[in-house]
Protein backbone atom coordinates (compact mmCIF):
# COMPACT_ATOMS: atom_id res chain seq x y z
CA UNK A 1 0.00 0.00 0.00
CA UNK A 2 2.84 2.66 0.69
CA UNK A 3 4.35 1.48 -2.14
CA UNK A 4 1.40 2.65 -4.42
CA UNK A 5 1.00 5.99 -2.38
CA UNK A 6 4.75 6.64 -2.99
CA UNK A 7 4.65 5.84 -6.66
CA UNK A 8 1.74 7.88 -6.82
CA UNK A 9 3.37 10.93 -5.56
CA UNK A 10 5.88 10.68 -7.65
CA UNK A 11 3.58 11.13 -10.70
CA UNK A 12 2.11 13.56 -9.49
CA UNK A 13 4.86 15.44 -8.36
CA UNK A 14 6.20 14.99 -12.43
CA UNK A 15 2.62 16.38 -13.82
CA UNK A 16 3.18 18.95 -11.71
CA UNK A 17 6.59 20.03 -12.65
CA UNK A 18 5.83 19.01 -16.50
CA UNK A 19 2.82 21.62 -16.30
CA UNK A 20 4.68 24.45 -14.69
CA UNK A 21 7.35 23.75 -17.41
CA UNK A 22 4.61 24.75 -20.25
CA UNK A 23 3.07 27.52 -18.44
CA UNK A 24 6.57 29.29 -18.29
CA UNK A 25 7.48 28.48 -21.35
CA UNK A 26 4.33 30.47 -22.44
CA UNK A 27 4.77 33.91 -20.88
CA UNK A 28 5.60 36.64 -22.58
CA UNK A 29 8.70 38.03 -22.68
CA UNK A 30 10.08 41.18 -21.62
CA UNK A 31 9.91 44.27 -23.73
CA UNK A 32 13.24 45.61 -25.39
CA UNK A 33 14.95 48.94 -23.63
CA UNK A 34 13.97 51.78 -25.46
CA UNK A 35 16.55 52.94 -28.21
CA UNK A 36 18.14 56.11 -26.35
CA UNK A 37 18.18 59.13 -29.08
CA UNK A 38 21.18 60.54 -30.39
CA UNK A 39 20.48 63.80 -29.37
CA UNK A 40 18.79 65.21 -26.39
CA UNK A 41 17.34 67.66 -28.54
CA UNK A 42 15.72 67.67 -32.23
CA UNK A 43 17.20 69.04 -34.74
CA UNK A 44 15.76 72.62 -36.02
CA UNK A 45 14.85 73.10 -39.88
CA UNK A 46 17.44 75.96 -40.36
CA UNK A 47 20.32 74.20 -38.74
CA UNK A 48 20.68 71.43 -41.16
CA UNK A 49 23.67 72.23 -43.28
CA UNK A 50 23.92 71.10 -47.26
CA UNK A 51 26.28 68.57 -48.08
CA UNK A 52 29.93 69.76 -49.08
CA UNK A 53 30.59 66.28 -50.10
CA UNK A 54 30.71 66.35 -54.12
CA UNK A 55 30.63 63.19 -54.37
CA UNK A 56 27.00 63.55 -52.55
CA UNK A 57 25.61 64.90 -55.81
CA UNK A 58 24.07 67.97 -53.70
CA UNK A 59 24.64 71.00 -56.07
CA UNK A 60 24.58 74.50 -54.47
CA UNK A 61 23.23 77.36 -55.90
CA UNK A 62 25.11 80.25 -56.08
CA UNK A 63 23.10 83.48 -56.24
CA UNK A 64 26.10 86.06 -56.26
CA UNK A 65 25.67 88.04 -58.88
CA UNK A 66 28.27 88.81 -61.42
CA UNK A 67 31.44 91.48 -60.22
CA UNK A 68 31.27 94.32 -62.16
CA UNK A 69 33.82 97.03 -62.84
CA UNK A 70 32.93 101.17 -62.84
CA UNK A 71 29.46 99.66 -63.72
CA UNK A 72 30.39 97.55 -66.17
CA UNK A 73 30.60 93.86 -66.68
CA UNK A 74 33.48 91.71 -65.92
CA UNK A 75 36.46 92.17 -68.70
CA UNK A 76 35.93 88.71 -69.60
CA UNK A 77 32.85 89.65 -71.15
CA UNK A 78 33.59 92.03 -73.67
CA UNK A 79 30.04 93.01 -75.03
CA UNK A 80 26.11 91.59 -74.70
CA UNK A 81 26.76 89.94 -78.06
CA UNK A 82 28.64 87.22 -76.54
CA UNK A 83 26.11 86.30 -74.10
CA UNK A 84 23.82 85.89 -77.55
CA UNK A 85 23.66 82.78 -79.62
CA UNK A 86 22.86 84.29 -82.64
CA UNK A 87 26.02 85.17 -84.68
CA UNK A 88 27.49 88.69 -85.01
CA UNK A 89 26.32 89.95 -88.24
CA UNK A 90 28.79 90.69 -90.88
CA UNK A 91 30.01 94.06 -90.38
CA UNK A 92 29.16 95.13 -94.15
CA UNK A 93 25.66 94.80 -92.83
CA UNK A 94 25.65 96.29 -89.62
CA UNK A 95 26.73 98.95 -92.09
CA UNK A 96 23.72 99.13 -94.18
CA UNK A 97 21.61 98.75 -90.62
CA UNK A 98 23.83 101.71 -89.27
CA UNK A 99 22.54 103.94 -92.14
CA UNK A 100 19.31 102.89 -92.23
CA UNK A 101 18.84 103.62 -88.83
CA UNK A 102 20.68 107.10 -88.69
CA UNK A 103 19.24 110.03 -86.87
CA UNK A 104 19.13 114.05 -88.58
CA UNK A 105 19.21 111.96 -91.95
CA UNK A 106 16.45 112.34 -94.02
CA UNK A 107 15.11 109.26 -96.15
CA UNK A 108 15.72 111.07 -99.25
CA UNK A 109 19.81 110.89 -98.71
CA UNK A 110 19.61 107.33 -96.53
CA UNK A 111 17.96 106.28 -100.33
CA UNK A 112 20.59 107.56 -102.35
CA UNK A 113 23.44 106.68 -99.70
CA UNK A 114 22.49 103.24 -99.72
CA UNK A 115 21.72 102.58 -103.61
CA UNK A 116 25.37 104.27 -103.89
CA UNK A 117 26.50 101.65 -101.63
CA UNK A 118 25.24 98.75 -103.25
CA UNK A 119 27.83 97.93 -106.21
CA UNK A 120 30.95 97.68 -103.60
CA UNK A 121 28.98 94.98 -100.95
CA UNK A 122 29.24 91.87 -100.62
CA UNK A 123 25.93 89.62 -102.09
CA UNK A 124 24.34 89.51 -98.80
CA UNK A 125 25.02 93.38 -97.85
CA UNK A 126 23.76 93.84 -101.41
CA UNK A 127 20.54 92.66 -101.23
CA UNK A 128 20.18 94.25 -97.69
CA UNK A 129 20.20 97.51 -98.68
CA UNK A 130 18.20 97.15 -101.22
CA UNK A 131 15.12 96.36 -99.03
CA UNK A 132 16.03 98.78 -96.80
CA UNK A 133 16.53 101.20 -99.85
CA UNK A 134 13.24 100.49 -101.64
CA UNK A 135 11.59 100.67 -98.46
CA UNK A 136 12.29 104.50 -97.68
CA UNK A 137 11.24 105.13 -101.57
CA UNK A 138 7.70 106.92 -101.18
CA UNK A 139 5.10 106.12 -104.12
CA UNK A 140 5.46 109.62 -104.94
CA UNK A 141 9.23 109.42 -105.66
CA UNK A 142 9.46 105.67 -106.63
CA UNK A 143 9.90 106.87 -110.93
CA UNK A 144 12.99 108.65 -110.02
CA UNK A 145 14.37 105.76 -108.85
CA UNK A 146 12.90 102.91 -110.87
CA UNK A 147 15.48 102.80 -113.58
CA UNK A 148 18.70 102.63 -111.32
CA UNK A 149 16.60 100.25 -108.45
CA UNK A 150 16.10 97.59 -111.86
CA UNK A 151 20.03 98.70 -113.13
CA UNK A 152 21.33 98.05 -109.60
CA UNK A 153 19.34 94.69 -109.24
CA UNK A 154 21.91 91.72 -110.89
CA UNK A 155 21.30 89.22 -108.73
CA UNK A 156 18.01 87.32 -108.23
CA UNK A 157 17.92 87.99 -104.54
CA UNK A 158 17.53 91.84 -105.47
CA UNK A 159 15.54 91.51 -108.56
CA UNK A 160 12.87 89.38 -106.06
CA UNK A 161 13.64 92.63 -103.54
CA UNK A 162 12.13 94.70 -105.90
CA UNK A 163 9.63 92.35 -107.10
CA UNK A 164 8.10 92.04 -103.33
CA UNK A 165 8.34 95.79 -103.15
CA UNK A 166 6.94 96.70 -105.94
CA UNK A 167 3.62 94.45 -105.20
CA UNK A 168 3.32 96.76 -102.00
CA UNK A 169 2.92 99.69 -103.89
CA UNK A 170 -0.24 101.18 -105.30
CA UNK A 171 -2.00 100.06 -108.41
CA UNK A 172 -0.45 103.26 -110.96
CA UNK A 173 3.13 101.85 -109.76
CA UNK A 174 2.69 97.89 -109.58
CA UNK A 175 1.73 96.81 -112.42
CA UNK A 176 3.88 99.46 -114.83
CA UNK A 177 7.10 98.30 -112.40
CA UNK A 178 6.22 94.78 -112.93
CA UNK A 179 6.28 95.07 -117.23
CA UNK A 180 9.43 96.86 -116.58
CA UNK A 181 10.77 94.25 -114.79
CA UNK A 182 9.34 91.73 -117.52
CA UNK A 183 10.84 93.73 -120.20
CA UNK A 184 14.56 93.31 -118.36
CA UNK A 185 14.02 90.01 -117.12
CA UNK A 186 16.89 87.45 -118.22
CA UNK A 187 14.96 84.57 -116.13
CA UNK A 188 12.24 82.36 -117.29
CA UNK A 189 10.96 81.29 -114.20
CA UNK A 190 10.47 85.25 -113.15
CA UNK A 191 8.70 86.29 -116.26
CA UNK A 192 6.29 83.29 -115.91
CA UNK A 193 5.78 84.69 -112.62
CA UNK A 194 5.02 87.85 -113.40
CA UNK A 195 2.86 86.69 -116.43
CA UNK A 196 1.19 85.13 -113.71
CA UNK A 197 0.32 88.15 -111.80
CA UNK A 198 -0.89 90.11 -114.65
CA UNK A 199 -3.00 87.20 -115.93
CA UNK A 200 -4.72 87.33 -112.55
CA UNK A 201 -5.30 91.03 -112.84
CA UNK A 202 -6.63 90.49 -116.60
CA UNK A 203 -8.45 87.34 -116.51
CA UNK A 204 -6.51 86.62 -119.97
CA UNK A 205 -2.66 85.33 -121.27
CA UNK A 206 -1.59 87.87 -123.45
CA UNK A 207 1.53 86.19 -124.46
CA UNK A 208 5.33 86.01 -123.91
CA UNK A 209 5.89 89.38 -125.19
CA UNK A 210 5.99 92.69 -123.06
CA UNK A 211 4.73 94.96 -125.66
CA UNK A 212 1.60 92.47 -126.25
CA UNK A 213 1.06 93.28 -121.99
CA UNK A 214 1.47 97.24 -122.71
CA UNK A 215 -2.00 98.25 -123.82
CA UNK A 216 -4.15 95.93 -121.99
CA UNK A 217 -2.32 96.72 -118.63
CA UNK A 218 -2.60 100.51 -119.29
CA UNK A 219 -6.34 100.29 -119.33
CA UNK A 220 -6.93 98.30 -116.28
CA UNK A 221 -4.58 100.65 -114.70
CA UNK A 222 -6.40 103.28 -116.06
CA UNK A 223 -10.06 101.96 -115.28
CA UNK A 224 -9.42 100.59 -112.13
CA UNK A 225 -6.02 102.62 -110.34
CA UNK A 226 -8.38 105.45 -108.64
CA UNK A 227 -11.15 102.78 -107.19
Amino acid sequence: MRNRLSIGALFAAVISLILGVVYYLNLPGPLPPPIASATSEPVKPAEIQPAKDAALGVMETVTTPPKTFGGQLSPDATSMEEFSSNPKRDPAEQGVLDLAAERGVSDQVKVQRLLAMIPNLPPDAQTLAMENATALIPDTNYLTYRGQLLQLAKSPEMRETVMNDSLTRGEDLRLPNLLEMLRTSTDEAEKKEIREIFEAYLDKDYGPQPSQWEAPLRKWVAENADK
